[in-house]
């Protein structure tokens, strides 16, 4: 996943950028605030609560790796992983 940390209207999915997708966010990366925003978002889209989506890595760059727990829903164009 692809964060875009800044000045953005408002939060949702902007595409991919590879083969992630690119997630706009209205939080400044200042002090984990983009970070704890996008794992609220991504929470809500999914619909689970907060603690089931961790940042398993990327904390300080762009590039994320995102574990979501039982989600209930997948927004468009993310597939469920194989196992």
């Amino acid at each position: 996943m692809t964060s875009h940390d800044g000045q953005c209207p408002s939060p949702g999915i902007a595409g991919a950028q590879g083969d992630r997708p690119k997630v706009r966010l209205t939080a400044p990366p200042v002090d984990c605030k983009a970070n704890r925003h996008l794992l609220k978002y991504l929470a809500n889209l999914c619909g689970v609560r907060a603690n089931q989506v961790s940042l398993i890595s990327g904390a300080s760059g762009r590039n994320k790796r995102i574990v979501i727990e039982f989600p209930k829903t997948l927004p468009t164009g993310i597939d469920p992983p194989e196992l």
